[in-house]
């Protein structure tokens, strides 16, 4: 087993010790220099013979995809590994690829493609379908591409990125007519998660713990003859799988949609706006005409909560306790 350059570092560091104990009588200024000189040939050695010991990553030289309902994107590049093509109607679509090395086992669904390259026409697909392609040569290197379908309704996502732009993910709303998707794209603007949710609004990245995601909620429901809003928040783990459902607690009566927070120790800071009334008697509207002594208004309040206690190593909706409530009016 090929050692860690830092494991190697270490070693020889100790060896240098051991040999410095009995030269306490000779020059001590070359015998560091002694140690460096051994260990900078040895992490050279090592770094060369580890690069040289990696074997070369297959690569596709061709992908394309007809007969989509949306063409396949960005344009085929060797080093980009994820695109995403229309699988809607009529739910099909002909692959078109081959290996840059002829040698290259090459899969497709799991299924060997021959000659490693081939047109393969994949009937049944819809818009959560993820075609994978998978590649190894005869070294043992192994590389893998990903075609992610996307519904026909999904809307149109256009990539400018300048040349130096980071390789990061970014997590978005994305409306597509009458429907709206929590979306996670590449800097190609491909989706690489994409759903949808009749009542989900602003999807967020909340990068800490281990409950990343949220999405506003908005649930109508009629009450004495008035349509009343309820808002709230969908809190997801890595696999999107919903753990929470969030609201304010009382004594508050409503909830904001536009912000809420996962603290790094895993309570909620939500926002709401509350009906109120206040003596506005001493101002005057531009008009000049006095404000009353009780004019209905809504006073902004911050409330942080803790989530439910964890069952089965998951959050599930449940009872929340208040920790922290502060109000722009006494």
């Amino acid at each position: 087993m090929r050692q860690s350059p830092g494991l190697y570092h270490a070693r020889n560091m100790g060896e240098c010790q051991r040999m410095n104990a009995p030269l306490a009588r000779f020059d001590r200024a070359l015998v560091p220099l002694a140690c460096l000189v051994l260990l900078v040939v040895a992490l050279a050695v090592a770094g060369s013979s580890a690069k040289a010991e990696e074997p070369s990553s297959p690569a596709l030289r061709e992908l394309r995809a007809t007969g989509a309902g949306r063409e396949l994107y960005p344009p085929f590049d060797p080093d980009t590994r994820h695109y995403a093509v229309g699988c809607g109607e009529p739910h099909a679509v002909t692959l078109t690829l081959a290996a840059a090395d002829a040698n290259t086992r090459l899969t497709v669904n799991g299924v060997r493609v021959p000659n490693g390259n081939a047109s393969i026409g994949l009937a049944g697909l819809d818009g959560d379908s993820d075609i994978a392609i998978g590649l190894v040569n005869d070294a043992g290197a192994s590389a893998a591409y990903t075609v992610h379908c996307l519904p026909d309704d999904f809307p149109t996502i256009t990539a400018r990125k300048s040349a130096d732009a980071s390789d990061i993910l970014i997590v978005l709303t994305a409306n597509g007519g009458k429907k709206r998707y929590r979306a996670i794209v590449d800097t190609n603007g491909v989706p690489r998660f994409h759903a949808h949710h009749a009542n989900s609004g602003i999807f967020r990245y909340h990068g800490n713990g281990l409950y990343p995601y949220s999405a506003s909620l908005a649930r109508h429901r009629m009450v004495d003859g008035n349509q009343i809003t309820e808002r709230g928040f969908v809190v997801y783990d890595w696999d999107m799988t919903v753990v929470d459902v969030v609201s304010t607690i009382a004594p508050l009566k409503t909830t904001d949609n536009h912000d809420f927070i996962i603290m790094p120790n895993g309570n909620y800071v939500l926002m709401a706006y509350e009906p109120a009334r206040h003596d506005f008697s001493s101002l005057f509207i531009a008009e000049g005409y006095p404000y009353g002594e009780s004019e209905k208004t809504r006073d902004s309040v911050i409330q942080e909560i803790t989530p439910p206690p964890p069952r089965n190593s998951r959050f599930f909706c449940g009872i929340h306790g208040t920790i922290w409530r502060w109000r722009t009016a006494p």
